[in-house]
């Protein structure tokens, strides 16, 4: 491909951070250095950000991380044999000839979207010939990707579907493992291209907030997306406060298609707060057409709107009033409990079933109304929040155009995902196995604990590594309020510095914030540095008819396996 299509779309001059206007001075390109255009019809075979994956032929990208920056292996990249690299360091650009090869440095606005764009571009631009569904939020993407996903999969060829999370990625027969909630940008759009020659039709995104300041998705426009709620406290390590945090979450309803189905949890007073902020802005438009606006807002109720007023969306008639403008309808219409409704809940050990109603026609990806409906569900899956999980990944199927048979089919065969209210073990005991790294991750936890009425539970949990002390005082304040409410014999605590992955591994201030804590609210605990250490006291204190609880983020993920293998032992 030629470098001139690869880089379409990729801004070329760096900004001068202060004033956000292109640099003008200092710009070797500007003072006879190498542009595009003088290399417009080199040969690109790859792209990389990774100057030990460069052959002949390869564009490299010198994007700046956290820890390594590429512009300190251009040379190397030169070495092995790029054809052309990428920089946003002005200073950085020009000419680099080593072993006589000569490798082009040319200068671009950003790093990290030039390598976004250069994937899309490479591959073809995959996304174009999908309905790709994001899916953000602070807890729940998982689980909703997954509930979607299982819907899909019953609703017929047309929406033959993808997956692309934190379990991995799925479609048809395929699976590998992803160490990424939402992979780099590269290894993003190479899927995306796999999922198009695999004649995948809707893949489901998870899109964190790390791959939006990251960029990764730049390059996708979303057919629709969910948003599930906004939560303080979350990814403290790299959000300087919480506005800041939900700006870069916002950024979704910059990646939809026109006229897109947005479903958003009108439960969750921040995320209704978003809504109505970006309508009151006069994004939308004209009430008359919403296929017109760069998204169509859809709320389905969250854990937070039990409560249920029939009170209609946006009908065919509010959408002929033409009334376009005024701040109250625009109330009304975003915070509404009446478009994806929740009826009847009812919750056992073994799952729930709830009623599914709409008091509006509904809005699609085909940019049409669909029909309100009305019908009942059952999920093989623990608590309420899992309810509501199964709300938002009903909306959006909704959205998508899936009929309720396919929905109820979809939701009654889904199965519990991998440490996410998974029990792994049931005999003298049992285990129950979650990721649980936010209080209300933990409350969510605990209330399907309340539902099976245990005589004695035991709880190990973790400090949570790298996110923060802030983080881990709250989850520590939520523990001692499970322990303060259920039958708990035995709290164990762990660091689990046998984690294979240190940047998991809690800090001695993360580790003295979550101790602390409990000790001043004077809960009993045991502490155990190592997981297998941690597992051993809790199988020494055991006892039939005991539930053990697992709780704890990934620093936990090989508590289930290595507790299975001690069980055996």
């Amino acid at each position: 491909m030629r470098l001139a299509d690869v880089l379409a779309g990729v801004e070329a001059r760096p900004t001068d951070v202060r004033s956000g206007q292109p640099q003008g001075t200092g710009l070797p390109a500007a003072q006879g250095g190498p542009t595009v255009q003088d290399v417009a019809d080199l040969e690109i075979r790859a792209v990389t950000a990774d100057s030990r994956q460069v052959q002949p032929g390869t564009l490299f990208v010198a994007v700046r991380g956290t820890h390594l920056d590429g512009n300190q292996f251009l040379a190397a990249a030169a070495q092995a044999g790029a054809a052309a690299a990428l920089t946003d360091l002005p200073e950085r650009t020009g000419w680099l000839e080593v072993n006589g090869h000569r490798c082009p440095v040319l200068p671009v606005a950003d790093a990290r979207r030039a390598l976004a764009w250069a994937a899309a571009n490479f591959y073809g631009r995959p996304a174009q010939h999908l309905q790709v569904v994001g899916v953000t939020g602070t807890l729940g993407k998982t689980s909703v990707s997954h509930l979607l996903f299982a819907i899909l999969a019953q609703a017929g060829v047309e929406w033959r579907p993808g997956l692309i999370g934190s379990l991995g990625i799925r479609w048809a027969d395929v699976y590998r493992p992803s160490p990424l909630t939402t992979p780099d940008a590269l290894t993003l759009q190479k899927t995306l291209d796999e999922m198009v020659r695999a004649k995948v039709r809707v893949p489901i995104l998870e899109v964190s907030s790390h791959a939006q300041l990251q960029q990764r998705v730049e390059g996708i426009s979303f057919a629709a997306a969910a948003l599930l709620c906004l939560v303080p406290g979350e990814h403290a390590d790299i959000h300087p406060d919480f506005a800041h945090y939900v700006q870069v979450k916002a950024k979704i309803l910059a990646e939809l298609q026109q006229g897109a189905p947005f479903v958003y949890n009108l439960g969750d007073p921040r995320v209704a707060r978003l809504l109505r902020s970006s309508a009151r802005s006069g994004v939308l438009g004209d009430l008359r057409h919403p296929e017109q606006w760069p998204y169509v807002p859809v709320g389905y109720q969250g854990l937070d709107a039990i409560s249920l007023v029939a009170n209609p969306w946006l009908t065919p008639e509010a959408k002929s009033a033409g009334a376009a403008g005024k701040s109250a309808e625009w109330d009304g219409l975003l915070t509404a409990h009446g478009l994806v409704q929740l009826r009847e809940p009812e919750l056992t050990q073994n799952g729930s079933r709830f009623r599914i109603v709409s008091a509006a026609p509904l809005w699609t990806v085909n940019r049409n109304w669909r029909d309100p409906v009305d019908f009942v569900c059952s999920l093989p899956l623990l608590g309420l929040h899992n309810v509501a999980n199964a709300m938002a990944a009903v909306a959006t199927a909704l959205t998508l155009g899936v009929s309720p048979e396919a929905i109820q089919a979809g939701l009654a065969q889904a199965k519990p995902f991998r440490r996410r209210m998974e029990v792994i073990h049931r005999g003298e005991f049992t285990v129950i196995d979650d990721t649980t790294g936010h209080p209300a991750s933990f409350a969510a936890l605990f209330h399907v604990v309340r539902l099976w009425h245990p005589r004695r539970v035991l709880l190990l949990t973790s400090v949570r590594g790298q996110r923060g002390v802030a983080i881990n005082r709250a989850n520590a304040l939520a523990v001692a309020q499970g322990v303060a409410t259920l039958p708990v014999a035995h709290l164990v605590v762990t660091a689990a510095y046998d984690c294979p992955s240190p940047q998991h591994h809690p800090t001695p201030e993360e580790t003295a914030a979550f101790i602390d804590t409990l000790r001043g609210q004077s809960v009993k605990y045991e502490f155990a540095p190592d997981l297998v250490g941690a597992l051993r006291r809790l199988l020494d204190r055991v006892r039939p008819g005991d539930l053990v609880l697992l709780a704890g983020t990934q620093n936990l993920d090989q508590a289930a396996p290595l507790l299975q293998q001690l069980i055996q032992a």
